[in-house]
């Protein structure tokens, strides 16, 4: 009998792609992977932010970050999420006055309205400074938040191992992103550096920052700017 053998395949033609088929899988694929998980009302930053995802470390740099951490946590409250809140010298107080100030503004500034809506807002805060890492891991353990802020970076101070040549900075860097994979959360990140000229040097100078970092948002005086009028014209 005579062996059977298979017929050798066609060698592979480099054929040039279908544009209109690609266009529409390229289409599908990013209309599916915004989730809008974090909505400022902004459009320059809404689109910025429209690929976020759980497990993501979002860095802020610049101006106006601090009335924008403050409406993101009042959103996210809203929305029954957890916030865990980290604060430089621990703050809370002139937050928790600042939050209530800018809840009152949607009652006409009714500031005991505004109270006890925010009595059963999940919001846990806490200073910012940490004497070991593991401290930071079982908070971030025990809470579960879906959200994490981080009020300037450049004031955490946790002692890095002896065999690592990674700052103290770098090194919590990369203990959060393993924190908040684990956890499902999403980060959010002031820096601490004021832009000059658009110039961050702590972005810069950071390679940590940059490579755990999956959205980096530099916010210049013109784009602070735009966000102002944003907010006027959706008035």
């Amino acid at each position: 009998k005579q062996a059977r053998y298979s017929k050798p395949k066609p060698p592979m033609q480099n054929k040039a792609l279908n544009l209109t088929a690609e266009l529409e899988k390229a289409y599908k694929k990013l209309t599916q992977q915004k989730q809008n998980l974090i909505k400022t009302g902004f459009k320059p930053l809404d689109e910025k932010l429209s690929y976020c995802t759980y497990g993501n470390i979002i860095s802020f740099a610049g101006t106006l970050n601090h009335e924008l951490f403050l409406n993101l946590v009042r959103e996210f409250s809203i929305q029954n999420k957890k916030c865990l809140y980290f604060f430089k010298d621990y703050k809370h107080e002139r937050f928790l006055m600042e939050l209530l100030t800018l809840n009152s503004s949607f009652y006409d500034d009714n500031k005991e309205v505004a109270k006890d809506k925010m009595q059963n807002w999940q919001i846990s805060l806490y200073d910012n400074k940490f004497s070991d890492i593991k401290d930071f891991h079982k908070i971030i353990e025990t809470e579960k938040p879906d959200y994490i802020f981080i009020d300037a970076l450049n004031n955490i101070k946790i002692q890095s191992p002896l065999d690592t040549e990674l700052s103290e900075t770098d090194y919590f860097l990369e203990q959060l992103k393993m924190s908040i994979q684990e956890t499902n959360s999403i980060a959010l990140i002031k820096t601490g550096e004021v832009m000059f000229e658009g110039i961050d040097t702590n972005l810069l100078n950071s390679r940590i920052l940059k490579n755990v970092s999956d959205i980096i948002i530099a916010t210049s005086f013109r784009l602070s700017v735009s966000i102002i009028f944003e907010g006027l014209r959706s008035l």
